[in-house]
């Protein structure tokens, strides 16, 4: 029982060692290049995986990140393929320097064709021929000049009724009479002359 029982003690004293010896944050300080130029790599992304504990490196491609082991950092740029670093478990230091190169991400596009026109004047045709679908901005254009035609339509039909009602309010308010046109050869005149033009068209 005594012999179990140092056993026992002796195996929790080891794995207390070892997670004594094993600090439980790292903090790693790197810098990013481009694999090629070794030129550094701005505003990458620094992310722990599956996680959203993560940094950007600066404007001359360096970062900090606290990682934990065993931790898997990923590395990913736009135009450059996503790289990946796992922490080593048992690491004893806390601090640690890093060096990632980038390898850039080549794209191959699908074929594309272009055919020129047969003549000139058949493709200025053919493009002055487009007609374009009327965007906001037109339609609203559209309609305030709908709306001032219409308004002015209204006017120019209520107009001898407006001014007609306009100069009875003026007289009610001086207290003048009004004047009677009806024997005005002026007046008589303008009629005169809006019939005959009225009978020319």
């Amino acid at each position: 029982m005594k012999k179990l029982l140092v056993l026992l003690l002796l195996t929790i004293g080891i794995v207390l060692g070892s997670f004594a010896q094993q600090p439980a944050t790292l903090q790693i300080t790197g810098s990013l290049l481009d694999k090629e130029s070794l030129d550094p790599l701005p505003f990458a992304t620094v992310l722990v995986k599956g996680s959203f504990h993560g940094t950007i490196t600066s404007s001359q491609g360096l970062f900090t990140l606290l990682v934990h082991p065993t931790d898997t950092v990923q590395f990913s740029m736009v135009g450059y393929k996503t790289s990946e670093l796992i922490i080593p478990a048992g690491m004893k230091e806390n601090r640690y320097a890093l060096l990632e190169l980038m390898e850039k991400s080549t794209v191959v596009l699908k074929e594309l064709k272009v055919y020129p026109w047969p003549s000139a004047s058949q493709f200025h045709s053919a493009f002055l021929g487009v007609t374009l679908p009327p965007t906001e901005q037109d339609k609203t254009d559209m309609m305030q000049k709908e709306l001032e035609a219409t308004m002015r339509n209204s006017y120019e039909s209520e107009k001898y009724y407006d001014e007609q009602l306009r100069n009875r309010q003026i007289y009610q308010l001086t207290g003048q009479i009004p004047p009677n046109h009806f024997l005005d050869p002026v007046r008589w005149l303008d009629f005169i002359e809006e019939l005959r033009a009225k009978n020319k068209k």
